[in-house]
């Protein structure tokens, strides 16, 4: 079976043999690949024995990658000693134990890297000890190494995984002045990217803190605001990336990161103000992008056009959640537009801040888009997402509309999946209406589509991070799928795993 751990995983780990072996080795790797299996089902191992036969190098260590269940987790911590002019990464390299899998082996893991200077270019430095270095990759090899840079002139920042060169987990503690530093300097978007997720994460769990406290919030993250404004009004930066930019942890990645006594009604509420702080704080700079990246010429497809509209529409979200204008931009837009990703992206702006505006736009996409189920199914989603207290009973509404069939899994995945996957304080609400509903769904699907009701059922996958009043109602739900009589395999399986039986 095609699985997302085949697409996914197996990318990355092309990927990361093209790091290890650089371009022109993973070129020549490509090319006796072919030569030698055009037409042949060929193995792994057939594809793996072609780099080491044409770049000589011995990949064995690497093939574990495809044997081995997990995301590794990187640990860095850091040294700088001014005098001698050595600097120092501690590295520690561990994979969790998985069914049938408790001890993991050491991992070969390409960590690309720089060094930031003060001015915001690549340190240069002397002699390395403690790992293989090949141009700006650390071969990591063993479960703990400790890599030694000499004749290191000023303490550096420390940019590692550039181009997120290993699918792992990187756990490196940077204060929040290092973090405004590599936003501002690195050359590698991917970790000026990461930089932002980091002190944004920092961000709202300091503002949960404070809304379970119920006290305001200090001044400790000013320098982020002034950092993510400064880079979106950067013009030399490409306008996608930028967009990037303003895409702020989801309340998914905020529950993950909590990990236990979630309250997604309060992650909700830390998201939306960073949304809104961030619309208030940089308003002119929003207003600027919206009106400067407006297409003016036709429709097109192209890498240009795309990255205006990306940031175009990401600035109009924030400015959408903070006042009247952002929405009468919105509503303008919504009417004015000659492409879908501009119309979908008012509408959304439209219903996830319940304008006014809202109900008419709905009924004119309705309108419009009748007789193509597929982007249907991007109305139905647009709506099950909505983050508002009667979106569960919208929900109910909608299973009603006409193009809506729950013969249909597509219609099933964007308007219940949707809800159930893409709504988390919704879907979480206190009363545990979202558990009875879904478990309700599913329980009536699985006699005809066990496969898609199996698939529904993973939404309460996070139920014990839950805190205990949802845990309590979402257990429940589950308890009720399980007791139910002639359950399908797949639901079954699902929702053992998923208690824990």
């Amino acid at each position: 079976f095609y699985t997302a751990t085949v697409y996914e995983k197996g990318a990355e780990l092309v990927r990361m043999i093209k790091t290890i072996l650089g371009d022109d080795g993973f070129a020549k790797g490509l090319d006796l690949y072919f030569d030698r299996h055009d037409g042949d089902a060929a193995t792994i191992e057939d594809f793996l024995s072609c780099f080491e036969d044409s770049a000589g190098h011995d990949l064995s260590q690497f093939k574990f990658w495809y044997e081995q269940a997990g995301t590794p987790q990187i640990t860095v911590r850091t040294k700088y000693d001014a005098n001698a002019g050595l600097f120092e990464l501690d590295i520690v390299q561990m994979t969790l134990p998985t069914p049938g899998q408790e001890k993991k082996r050491p991992l070969h893991i390409p960590i690309r890297f720089g060094l930031l200077g003060q001015d915001g270019g690549d340190l240069t430095y002397g002699a390395v000890t403690g790992a293989d270095i090949t141009g700006d990759v650390i071969h990591l090899k063993d479960a703990h190494q400790t890599v030694q840079f000499s004749g290191v002139l000023e303490k550096p920042v420390p940019s590692l995984l550039r181009g997120f060169s290993a699918p792992v987990r990187l756990s490196l503690t940077l204060d929040e002045d290092e973090l405004i530093h590599l936003i501002g300097n690195d050359n590698d978007s991917y970790n000026r990217w990461q930089a932002m997720q980091t002190i944004a994460m920092r961000v709202l769990l300091n503002k949960i803190d404070c809304l379970r406290a119920d006290t305001p919030p200090d001044d400790t993250y000013d320098c982020f605001f002034h950092g993510v404004e400064q880079t979106i009004a950067d013009d030399s930066l490409d306008p996608a990336f930028r967009a990037q930019f303003l895409a702020f942890p989801s309340e998914a990645d905020v529950a993950q990161e909590i990990g236990t006594d979630v309250d997604p009604s309060i992650i909700h509420k830390a998201c939306l103000w960073l949304q809104q702080e961030v619309s208030s704080r940089a308003n002119d700079t929003l207003i600027t992008l919206f009106e400067k990246n407006q297409v003016r010429e036709p429709y097109d497809p192209d890498g240009e056009q795309v990255g205006m509209r990306a940031l175009k529409n990401a600035a109009l979200r924030l400015l959408a959640t903070g006042g009247d204008d952002g929405r009468r931009f919105a509503e303008t837009q919504y009417q004015v537009s000659d492409n879908l990703t501009d119309r979908m992206a008012a509408l959304t702006a439209l219903v996830h801040c319940e304008c006014e505006a809202a109900t008419s736009a709905l009924h004119d996409f309705d309108k419009r888009y009748r007789s193509s189920p597929l982007v249907m199914d991007k109305w139905f989603a647009v709506q099950a997402t909505s983050p508002h207290e009667t979106t569960l009973a919208t929900v109910k509404e909608l299973m009603k509309h006409p193009v809506f069939s729950i013969t249909n899994p597509n219609r099933i995945r964007a308007l219940i999946g949707s809800f159930a996957a893409g709504n988390p304080s919704q879907f979480h609400r206190p009363d545990g209406a979202g558990y009875q509903f879904l478990s309700s769904v599913v329980v009536d699907l699985d006699q005809t589509n066990p496969q898609v009701a199996a698939r529904l059922l993973t939404s309460f996958s996070a139920w014990p991070m839950l805190e205990q009043r949802r845990k309590e109602r979402a257990e429940r739900a589950l308890r009720r799928v399980s007791n139910t009589a002639g359950l399908s395999t797949d639901v079954r399986d699902i929702v053992n795993r998923t208690l824990g039986t």
